[in-house]
C-alpha cells in the first residue's frame, strides 16, 4: 500500500477554516487518547528485540511484516500494512534510537509508533504512541539537532481547528512528551465572524531552554464589508525551561498572562489564554477603532 500523505496541512486547513466548514465529527480514539494530546502507552512485557530481528525490520521499510513481529512491536492485532522507519538520537548517548510506525487508512486514518533503544542485551522497546491522522496528515519525524521525536495531534470542531506539535525524548528508558507547541490554531471569535489565528515556531536555545514564539492575528470574516482584512496582530515569545523532576519543559509566562489551571497542561486543549491576554487591545478596537473594525468585531452599535 503506497502512502500518499501530505507533509503540511496548513494551507488546506486555513481555507476550510475560512469557509467555516470544519467538521465536528468525533474521531474514533483509542482508550485514554485525547483528540489533541497523545498519551504514553504501556510497554509490553516482552519488549526486547535481538539484533537479528531489528536487522530484519530494517529491510522491511515500506513493506508488511510477519504477524509475530507485528504483535511484539505494536501490541495490536495484526494488520497487513507497511511499516515505516525513523532513526535518530532521542537522548544524550551517541547511539540513535529506532522508531517503527504505520498508517492504517481502514481505521479512519490512525496508526501507531513504537520506539526501540539499543542496549548491551538487545534492542529495548521504550514506548509507543498512537498516531491520529484523522484531523491532519503531518507525518512523524525526528528532530536530530534537538534529539526529539515529533508527533502531531489535531483539534477540530465547528469553526475550529488546530495542529499541536508533541515532542518526545528518551528519559531513563521511557518515551516522554517533554514539550508541546500549539503550532497552528484558528477559531471564529464569539459574537462576530472574525477569524482568530495563532501560528507558532520554536527554537532550542540549549538543552535547558526552548523559546516559543506565537503570532496572534485577527482578520475580518466573510460577513464584513472588508472580508479577510487584518484587524489586529501581535507577537509574544514565551521561554520554556527544563524541569528535571517533571521531565518536561515548562513555560515561564509573561507578566499579565492569565493564570493557568495547570502549567503542565499548557496547550493541551488549545490556548484560549492568549485571547484573554490580548482581550484589552481587541476591546479597544471593538469600541473605539475604525468603523469597519468595530463592525467586524461584532460591535452591536454598528450592526
Amino acid at each position: 500500500m503506497a502512502l500518499k500523505l501530505k507533509t503540511s496541512t496548513k494551507s488546506v486547513w486555513l481555507a476550510i477554516c475560512w469557509l467555516g466548514l470544519i467538521a465536528c465529527n468525533t474521531p474514533v480514539i483509542p482508550p485514554n487518547q485525547g483528540a489533541s494530546s497523545p498519551v504514553m502507552a504501556p510497554i509490553a512485557r516482552t519488549s526486547l528485540f535481538t539484533q537479528a530481528q531489528v536487522d530484519s525490520l530494517k529491510t522491511l521499510s515500506g513493506k508488511a511484516i510477519t504477524p509475530s513481529l507485528w504483535r511484539t512491536l505494536f501490541e495490536e492485532d495484526f494488520e497487513e500494512t507497511p511499516i515505516m522507519i525513523l532513526s535518530g538520537n532521542l537522548d544524550q548517548d551517541p547511539e540513535p534510537e529506532l522508531a517503527f510506525w504505520y498508517y492504517w487508512e481502514a481505521m479512519r486514518a490512525m496508526g501507531e509508533i513504537s520506539v526501540l533503544d539499543q542496549k548491551p542485551s538487545g534492542w529495548k522497546k521504550i514506548g509507543r504512541q498512537y498516531l491520529d491522522f484523522y484531523g491532519g496528515m503531518i507525518l512523524p519525524d525526528i528532530d536530530t539537532a534537538n534529539r526529539m521525536l515529533l508527533i502531531y495531534s489535531y483539534g477540530s470542531g465547528s469553526g475550529y481547528g488546530s495542529d499541536v506539535l508533541n515532542c518526545y525524548q528518551n528519559c531513563m528508558d521511557s518515551l516522554v512528551c517533554v514539550f508541546k507547541l500549539l503550532e497552528t490554531e484558528g477559531l471564529f471569535l464569539l459574537g462576530s465572524g472574525a477569524l482568530r489565528t495563532i501560528h507558532a515556531s520554536y527554537q532550542c536555545k540549549d538543552s535547558s531552554q526552548i523559546l516559543a514564539t506565537y503570532r496572534y492575528q485577527v482578520n475580518a470574516g466573510d460577513n464584513s464589508c472588508r472580508p479577510g482584512k487584518l484587524i489586529f496582530k501581535a507577537k509574544i515569545s514565551i521561554p520554556f525551561f527544563w524541569e528535571e523532576t517533571r521531565k518536561r519543559y515548562l513555560p515561564k509566562l509573561p507578566e499579565g498572562f492569565p493564570p493557568l489551571n495547570s502549567i503542565e497542561g499548557f496547550l493541551d486543549d488549545g490556548e484560549t489564554s492568549f485571547d484573554l491576554f490580548f482581550e484589552p487591545g481587541l476591546k479597544q478596537i471593538k469600541w473605539q477603532g475604525p468603523r469597519w473594525k468595530r463592525e467586524a468585531l461584532g460591535n452591536p452599535n454598528e450592526n
